[in-house]
């Protein structure tokens, strides 16, 4: 499991006592009424990301409807919040934490109403870029690695750098910023997370490089490269997990290879808008996803990998000893995760990234 650096918590108790009331008064106050559950909940995710038989099932149990609104990356999810669009839950990469809590943009979680954090690994809370998971709970995380056609290239890839490689064009990267400069540093030799500007520079240069010979996988399918490699539309694409597992029945010549330079660990977590009109009803639902049953089947049907170690017993066997999904330590140890940047480093990659994109291939 992975080892990362945790902030203590304190623990706060509460002790209640009776209030002596005159005697025209007797018995205890009643509680406040729960609040009234809405007809509908509006939630932010990657298109086609979570299982509607999930979404079906808390529909069923408390009669709230999900509206799902899809994005096609963190940065647009990011963007969409910034400009006022409401959401009751948005489910985003721990990357962009640190601007949405600076920005004032997230609701400050009651933990009362998720019994179920419980349940999440102690390696995944309580993490530097958002201690006591003040507005943050942690959902799905894994590696970043390349797709090949084995039965279709030269010869084998190890390296990030092979993406460079004119013999393996065109290669398919997805259009995400911080995996795609992070890469490229990685490549380099640099820090995944890097903000020095000279280090910066050398990548923007091998980045554009790039462009002459990457396809954006949108292109082919919003949810997984897993097709346009099997239908031999592209031979190396960048992906994850999800990606292999999904192609693994439609051509058993796609295999996943983490460099090595390392892969690049990603997690994703749930946040609730500070605009949000229905904070209660979005942390019954993320308690909902939190039900160790209720994390095995968004494994189970969608191979990545949970921070729910109440669900391992419920996992598929397949996928639980899959070292794609889980990889062991050994494939981690040249891995880093994704972490949130500086005001000024997150100038310097969107910079990068404008240039890019605007870039003709």
């Amino acid at each position: 499991m992975l080892n990362f650096r945790r902030l203590k918590r304190s623990v706060v108790m509460y002790l209640c006592c009776l209030l002596v009331l005159p005697v025209l008064f007797t018995g205890c106050d009643t509680p406040p009424a729960a609040p009234k559950l809405p007809e509908e909940l509006v939630i932010h995710n990657w298109f086609d990301a979570m299982p509607t038989s999930i979404m079906d099932q808390f529909t069923e149990e408390y009669g709230i409807k999900i509206d799902y609104q899809g994005y096609i990356s963190y940065e647009e999810a990011v963007a969409n919040m910034q400009g006022g669009n409401i959401y009751d839950l948005v489910f985003i990469g721990t990357v962009n934490l640190g601007t949405l809590i600076e920005e004032g943009r997230l609701a400050k979680l009651d933990h009362s109403h998720l019994p179920n954090m419980r349940n999440i690994s102690a390696n995944f809370r309580d993490l530097v870029y958002d201690p006591n998971n003040n507005y943050s709970v942690p959902y799905t995380w894994g590696t970043t690695g390349i797709l090949v056609r084995k039965d279709q290239i030269v010869e084998p890839l190890t390296h990030w750098m092979d993406l460079w490689d004119a013999r393996y064009a065109p290669v398919g990267i997805w259009e995400d910023m911080r995996t795609t400069i992070g890469f490229t540093l990685q490549s380099l030799g640099y820090s995944i997370n890097s903000e020095d500007p000279a280090e910066l520079e050398a990548a923007r240069q091998n980045l554009l490089k790039l462009k002459a010979q990457a396809v954006f996988l949108e292109n082919y399918d919003l949810d997984t490269s897993a097709y346009a490699l099997a239908e031999g539309e592209l031979n190396v694409a960048v992906g994850w997990a999800y990606d292999i597992l999904t192609a693994a029945p439609l051509n058993l010549e796609i295999e996943y290879v983490i460099p090595q330079e390392g892969t690049i660990l990603w997690g994703e977590c749930m946040v609730i808008p500070s605009n949000s009109p229905n904070q209660a009803a979005a942390e019954l639902f993320i308690d909902f996803l939190l039900r160790p049953e209720i994390s095995a089947q968004y494994t189970n049907e969608t191979n990545y990998a949970t921070t729910n170690d109440a669900a391992s017993s419920l996992i598929d066997q397949t996928i639980l000893d899959s070292h794609v999904v889980f990889p062991t330590a050994d494939l981690l140890q040249h891995a880093e995760i994704l972490l949130p940047l500086s005001a000024e480093g997150l100038a310097m990659y969107e910079a990068i990234w404008a240039e890019f994109m605007a870039l003709d291939a």
